[in-house]
């Protein structure tokens, strides 16, 4: 019954996803822009921490400008199939970018939240540099526990004219709980490949190594629908 109702949604998810894309095309005069996704992974990690086998991913992200100062929005779901609880992500802040979109910056809120289980509030914020290996780091803090978690990241994107490859990688030291700190690192791969004006499809490969945890190959694949 589970899976039944993950592979409806998606298929739903999915038309849905094609049909904006569509109308979205065919208008003008909106700086408004974002994306749609659908995608399976063989496991489900967050922060370092295993959250399950066999997920299906699906996210709508929007931004637009407003007098010079970026307005962004997502909604993500992880669903899990094998019967896991289910995660949700909801985000909104604003962006700007300076010495000519060299250096950008970013913040807002995000609500977490693992069905079931309690919601997060957390305020974020962070850095990007347009220089080689475009390093980022972001920093969240939850509200109700004055917790942090501390990210830093690297990727490389390379064109290889039938697709693009972007290798990437990431170093987060959360504090799970009080008394409790979870050192976690990422590295991976992404492959993109166009399949119409306004589509993707996405395969990736990430290598995860989380205190606490096993270390683990993430196999993920999906489509992207962008307007």
């Amino acid at each position: 019954m589970k899976t039944t109702k993950v592979v409806t949604s998606i298929l739903a998810f999915v038309a849905a996803a094609a049909t904006v894309t569509s109308v979205h095309a065919d208008s003008h005069g909106s700086n408004l822009t974002g994306s749609a996704s659908v995608g399976f992974a063989n496991e489900n990690y967050y922060r370092g921490a295993d959250l399950g086998d066999d997920t299906i991913r699906a996210e709508v992200e929007a931004s637009t400008d407003l007098n010079g100062i970026g307005v962004f929005g997502s909604v993500v779901t992880d669903q899990s199939i094998d019967g896991g609880a289910d995660q949700y992500y909801i985000s909104a802040g604003v962006a700007s970018k300076l010495f000519e979109d060299s250096v950008s910056f970013s913040g807002g809120y995000l609500h977490r939240e693992n069905v079931p289980g309690a919601a997060v509030g957390e305020l974020f914020a962070s850095f990007g540099l347009g220089t080689t290996l475009s390093p980022t780091g972001t920093f969240y803090y939850d509200l109700e526990d004055e917790l942090w978690t501390v990210e830093l990241g690297l990727n490389h994107k390379i064109d290889l004219e039938v697709a693009q490859l972007c290798l990437h990688g990431l170093l987060g030291e959360t504090e799970a709980t009080a008394t409790v700190d979870r050192t976690y690192w990422v590295a991976g791969a992404k492959l993109t490949k166009s399949v119409t004006d306004n589509a993707d499809a996405v395969v990736g490969l990430d290598y995860v190594d989380a205190d606490g945890a096993e270390d683990d190959l993430v196999f993920t694949a999906g489509l992207t629908f962008k307007f």
